[in-house]
């Protein structure tokens, strides 16, 4: 009978152990790394995150070529402050400025930040991922849409720190062989680091790694529960009532009204490529014949001129030149070897 009654105590007391959380991790025992390319949803993978005050503390672009530190968006989370001679030497020993980011975690126990190939020396990138313990890896299906959004964005200023230096940009030529060497440095780049990650695995000091895609996971927001599900399993986060405002696109683009060269022989060479895949989830833009149709878009048929409306929409279609993303990688794979 005591036997019977010490079992069923031990198995009272397993149970109640078991229902109790697990003890927090330690402020500032997970680094976060968001590798990924521009154009690919990046910055609403951070909002995502940042949604998660309390446990993580999720910076922009700290090792952009430029200071972005008074950045909302590109800046330092939770009004972290950097020494000058540690931010003046991220590019040459980035080392300092992680270290320094680990240090000031502001008691959350997780710290993080987004990372792009321009953002360093390719042969520093095993430093990157040797400090993280976590990598989020995102990448974009459609390397061709990615790739006109990237130059749109260059053209239009997009990345640019102040609005008076910003243009409309609507469309853009492509050429064959930037187009083609910058997809080369893009894989290039993506293969060495899957490279040093197989090395770390060896040792066992490889990141966790989990794997997006803009098309599967953020460009709608129909996907953003799953996709928020999928990060707060990974980071091992809570659930958060905090409701970002993510900057989802309202539509869709159509390739061939961004590209003005859209029907040369080679461009469409490499548009077969990509056919079966979709430019994002969002419904398409509206065209300019069906905004015309509806009297809408600021664009009205004239009686006298029916070409007028349309020679309004397609204004700028040649005010921008040739896209060249892409040159500074003919020798090498992009931020120096």
């Amino acid at each position: 009978m005591m036997a019977r009654g010490a079992a069923r105590l031990a198995a009272l007391l397993l149970a109640v152990a078991s229902a109790r959380p697990p003890p927090a991790a330690a402020p500032g025992s997970k680094r976060l790394v968001v590798l990924s390319g521009p154009r690919t949803g990046s910055s609403l993978l951070v909002a995502m995150l940042r949604a998660h005050r309390r446990q993580i503390l999720m910076h922009g672009e700290p090792f952009h070529q430029y200071d972005l530190r008074t950045s909302d968006k590109d800046g330092f989370d939770g009004d972290v402050e950097v020494p000058d001679d540690v931010f003046a030497a991220r590019r040459s020993e980035p080392l300092r400025l992680l270290d320094h980011m680990a240090a000031h975690h502001r008691g959350r126990e997780i710290v993080g930040f987004k990372l792009f190939q321009k953002h360093m020396r390719t042969k520093q990138l095993p430093d990157f991922l040797k400090w993280a313990t976590h990598l989020v890896w995102l990448s974009r299906d459609n390397e061709l849409a990615q790739y006109v959004s990237v130059c749109l964005a260059q053209k239009g200023g997009v990345w640019v720190q102040y609005d008076e230096a910003r243009e409309s940009a609507r469309n853009v030529t492509l050429s064959d062989d930037f187009f083609r060497l910058w997809i080369h440095a893009e894989k290039q780049f993506m293969s060495y680091a899957q490279g040093i990650v197989s090395l770390l695995e060896v040792d066992g000091a490889a990141p966790a790694v989990l794997r997006l895609t803009y098309e599967r996971d953020l460009c709608s927001l129909d996907l953003y529960n799953r996709t928020m599900g999928k990060l707060e399993a990974f980071l091992g986060l809570g659930p958060t009532d905090a409701a970002p405002r993510l900057p989802v696109k309202q539509h869709g683009e159509v390739l061939a009204d961004l590209v003005t060269n859209w029907d040369e022989p080679y461009v469409q060479e490499i548009a077969a490529r990509y056919a079966h895949l979709p430019t994002t989830c969002a419904k398409p833009k509206p065209t300019l014949d069906e905004l015309l149709a509806a009297g809408g878009g600021g664009f009205r048929l004239d009686a006298n001129d029916p070409d007028r409306g349309r020679r309004k929409g397609r204004r700028l279609e040649t005010d921008h030149g040739l896209c060249i993303e892409g040159r500074e990688q003919r020798n090498g794979f992009g931020g120096g070897i």
